[in-house]
């Protein structure tokens, strides 16, 4: 991740919440479905997040599991420091790091989680961090992405941009909003499709590789560490 990522998230920190609220259609119902179909008796231990942004996930993780302890990592400094305002510090863990330069145990998380974030580093090293993933999970433990991903097509990908802008506007963005978001998009983004993702987890020794929810350019995806 390069330094004007950093400078980004910093600077939106503050206003980052009210500004997904506006841009990112069924944010809640993408959090429901990355948590809904984990199974019920499931309780982790050790669970990481990456990419915990102002701590909306993270404080869904603990709300369910408050006795895990919670990994939480973000390379915005300003992001870290509004996740710990949500929860309970005694329980939260803070990483400020790049997703390219983490180094965990193997077998020491029985959960890793991330909500649009894995979409900020480009394709080779999402696929390199998925391997780091599956060695980081214990047996049978998950993995679950909520991110941003691009369709086969450029007339798919350009359909999903037309509504999301749509959208945007008409639930207050403003046109410097959609413009800043626009230059975010084409300058530090970088999305995989949905058959590239499924193709690497699977690859790196996950089962039970499925796509669990998709809407516009947001998707869900979980497998299981054999």
């Amino acid at each position: 991740m390069s330094a004007e990522i950093i400078q980004f998230f910093n600077q939106i920190s503050s206003d980052y919440d009210d500004l997904i609220a506006r841009t990112v259609p069924r944010y809640r119902e993408m959090f429901w479905a990355m948590l809904y179909y984990l199974p019920p008796s499931f309780q982790p231990k050790n669970v990481l997040e990456l990419g915990c942004g102002t701590g909306n996930l993270t404080r869904l993780l603990y709300d369910r599991w408050p006795d895990s302890k919670i990994t939480a990592v973000d390379i915005s400094r300003d992001m870290l420091q509004k996740t710990v305002q949500k929860l309970p510090t005694a329980t939260l863990s803070l990483v400020e790091s790049a997703f390219e330069t983490l180094s965990f145990s193997e077998n020491q998380f029985d959960l890793v989680i991330s909500s649009i974030a894995m979409h900020h580093i480009q394709d080779p090293e999402k696929r390199q961090l998925l391997k780091k993933i599956y060695q980081w999970l214990q047996p049978q433990g998950f993995f679950v992405l909520g991110d941003q991903v691009r369709s086969a097509s450029s007339r798919l990908y350009e359909a999903d941009i037309e509504f999301y802008e749509a959208y945007a506007q008409e639930n207050g963005a403003s046109k410097e909003d959609i413009l800043q978001w626009r230059s975010h998009r084409n300058t530090q983004d970088h999305y995989a499709t949905l058959s590239d993702l499924t193709h690497w987890l699977s690859e790196s020794g996950f089962s039970h590789v499925d796509i669990l929810w998709r809407y516009c350019f947001w998707a869900v995806i979980q497998g299981q560490k054999a």
